[in-house]
């Protein structure tokens, strides 16, 4: 299953387990963490494998979720890794005028 976010910064959807990539236009990014077991990294899916992106704060469960600060992510596919087995998240593209 693959996510493509719009690009007006309008949309949060839930991504369900680690396993799952989904594809990002490239921008600056708002992710919150609703239902994890263990951390949440980012990782960006190339032709040499997955890479974890270092910019990314881990996300971990939290009272109403785990808010990651905005970080800019280039145009690619991704998917979370870390620790978590089981893991949702919010993404929100975030419009820069």
């Amino acid at each position: 299953m693959a996510l493509t976010t719009q690009t007006d910064g309008a949309t949060a959807t839930a991504i369900n387990l680690t396993t799952t990539s989904f594809v990002l236009v490239g921008g600056v990014y708002s992710f919150i963490a609703i239902a994890a077991a263990g951390t949440m990294g980012l990782q960006q899916l190339g032709p040499d494998g997955a890479t974890f992106v270092p910019s990314f704060t881990a996300l971990t469960p939290g009272a109403g979720g785990a808010v990651q600060s905005p970080v800019y992510l280039p145009p690619g596919t991704f998917r979370f890794g870390g620790t978590s087995t089981s893991a949702a998240a919010a993404i929100q593209r975030i419009k820069l005028n």
